[in-house]
């Protein structure tokens, strides 16, 4: 029996069954996006949606994993997918065909958002659940979607990965908690909510990471094996979508990395940051919402001998230390922690760690309202209501704040033009001068009647037989050797063959970066492809077995265990005493929603 059905003195609305939770969270999720469809948001929505463009148009052309965008750069190619997150443009992928019936690019992004939202408050009510009663895990799973990273995200920024990335991090905490009660069925969920958020977000996941790592160790003390079941799964996952880190972590010595991100310098809120972006309003809004969070978790931990159940007792402690440790992480005096990753530090880390402070605000409301609020003692009950309604304030002044952000008319501006300015995975051997990255809607926006091949040195003819994603051919009829230059990037996943499979002499232009062939006399037909693997053949295709090996391990063992992995009901704790006791089976394999 669980907390709801303990406490028959709640309203029937704590009481309802799941389907009418889960219209609820739809509910409240069409109204978290309702400012997406009211108006166009700004931030980096037009780069998404020229990237869905390429993504889903070479995706419905066959390409099943299009990791270079044949019309970036205004046409000139770009190993966008190479390194960027590939599993929500897949979701994009799948919408694209709505955008044959009418609905506009922008509105195929809504829609992913939409589903990104409803996915994010339901992971949050599968976590909480685990904890509180459902009526309040509905209620604290709702608020989430209204904390102020996740709607600057949304509305600010519109960092659409990261926003997808928010749908998974719940789930790790979730099952990173079980672990810690010593349910070992928690391994394999747990090894696909990593997966998950590796291909939405790398560096969110390696918050995720950092923040459920601290949780695991302040929790289980030193018991070593809940960490070895931890890293098991962290290993697993990092396995399962090794086909995406592998080749994105060899090819990264190709791209000017310091030019990813630069202006933000690990994202610190310096005033230098603050300045760049516009962010002011928005700055001081999540300034003053963690230090509303800090003493909302100082409220929860002086009244903590209020709450009779010692596992959850200890998991306050735990979240108000990771708390300061993603605080100490967010801000500059954690520069010298930083810089001992080296070029690992690109990943931009401390702006992300408020996801981490959004996580703890709801778990800190979750417990307030399981364990505190009903008690309803005179002696706190003043100061509890002003913490809560001090937070819930901050919340909804926030949303005002970032809704007026939102609506900045950069959409329109660039909507009018077409294209996205954006440096990023610019060839290290292409002038940055020179080089213009930008983005271009295809086929809203071509280069006009320009040659995609031409002859720059040698006497002869070229023609472009065949321009696409699974290849380019070039008829050419030269009198003496002629280089024939070609509109896209030179990278090493191109390969240029002859007929007879003779290899072509294929290299980069010295400052624009584009393809140069050498072509013999005579005639000749030259083929263009491109493949990952063209690079490091044996890295690429150990990687690719690594994530067929790893998934297939995982799917045996799902279904060798049964229900019991993802449908596993968990009771709230009611340890009754020291944390650690060892916890009778509180585990019932039930068909339940996760």
């Amino acid at each position: 029996m669980n907390a709801a059905e303990k406490n028959t003195h709640l309203p029937i609305l704590f009481r309802q069954d799941r389907r009418f939770f889960f219209g609820i969270l739809a509910l409240v999720s069409l109204i978290n996006i309702a400012p997406m469809v009211m108006f166009h948001v700004g931030g980096d929505v037009f780069a998404h949606i020229a990237l869905n463009d390429c993504f889903s148009t070479q995706f419905w052309q066959g390409d099943l994993y299009p990791r270079w965008c044949l019309a970036g750069n205004a046409g000139l190619g770009a190993p966008f997918f190479l390194f960027y997150f590939p599993l929500p443009y897949y979701v994009l992928a799948l919408l694209h065909p709505l955008e044959w019936l009418g609905v506009s690019p922008y509105g195929l992004l809504t829609l992913s958002c939409l589903l990104a939202t409803f996915l994010t408050a339901c992971a949050c009510y599968s976590w909480l659940k685990d904890m509180v009663a459902p009526g309040y895990a509905l209620i604290a799973a709702a608020l989430l979607l209204f904390m102020p990273y996740r709607m600057e995200m949304l509305l600010g920024r519109f960092a659409y990965a990261e926003l997808w990335s928010m749908a998974w991090l719940p789930l790790i905490f979730k099952y990173t908690r079980r672990l810690c009660l010593d349910d070992k069925n928690a391994i394999l969920p747990l090894a696909a909510a990593f997966a998950l958020m590796l291909l939405s977000h790398v560096p969110c996941a390696i918050v995720g990471v950092i923040g459920s790592g601290a949780y695991l160790i302040l929790m289980t003390g030193g018991a070593w094996l809940p960490k070895w079941r931890y890293g098991l799964s962290l290993l697993w996952g990092s396995l399962m979508v090794a086909f995406y880190l592998v080749p994105g972590a060899y090819y990264a010595r190709f791209v000017h990395v310091e030019n990813i991100d630069k202006t933000w310098s690990n994202v610190f809120p310096s005033l230098q940051t603050i300045t760049h972006f516009g962010l002011w309003r928005p700055a001081i809004m999540i300034a003053v919402m963690i230090a509303a969070t800090g003493l909302f978790i100082i409220h929860m931990l002086l009244h903590r001998r209020r709450i009779a159940d010692g596992f959850t007792q200890h998991e306050l402690f735990a979240w108000a230390a990771i708390a300061v440790l993603a605080l100490f992480l967010f801000l500059p005096v954690s520069a010298p922690a930083y810089a001992l990753l080296g070029r690992l530090s690109r990943f931009v880390f401390p702006w992300r760690m408020q996801a981490i402070f959004a996580l703890c605000a709801t778990f800190m409301l979750a417990q307030w309202m399981q364990y505190l609020a009903p008690l309803r003692r005179r002696d706190t009950w003043a100061a509890d209501m002003a913490a809560l309604g001090a937070l819930l304030t901050l919340l909804a002044y926030f949303q005002l704040t970032i809704y007026q952000g939102g609506k900045n008319g950069r959409f329109a501006v660039l909507a009018a033009a077409d294209v996205e300015t954006d440096p990023q995975y610019q060839p290290t051997w292409s002038d940055r001068k020179h080089f213009n990255a930008v983005y271009v809607l295809d086929r809203y926006n071509r280069r006009g009647s320009r040659s995609e091949a031409m002859a720059i040195s040698g006497t002869g003819q070229v023609e472009v037989a065949r321009w696409a994603w699974d290849g380019i051919a070039l008829a050419t009829q030269a009198s003496n050797i002629m280089t024939v230059r070609l509109n896209q990037l030179y990278f090493p996943v191109w390969r240029a063959q002859m007929e007879r499979g003779a290899p072509a002499i294929l290299y980069p232009e010295p400052r624009s970066g584009q393809m140069l062939v050498d072509v013999p006399p005579g005639r000749h037909y030259i083929t263009l492809t491109y493949a990952v693997s063209h690079a490091a053949p044996w890295l690429v295709r150990i990687a690719n077995l690594a994530s067929i090996a790893a998934v297939l391990l995982w799917l045996e063992k799902y279904y060798r265990a049964g229900s019991c992995v993802l449908t596993s009901r968990l009771s709230p704790v009611r340890a009754g005493g020291k944390y650690n006791k060892k916890i009778k089976k509180i585990l019932s394999c039930n068909i339940v929603v996760i």
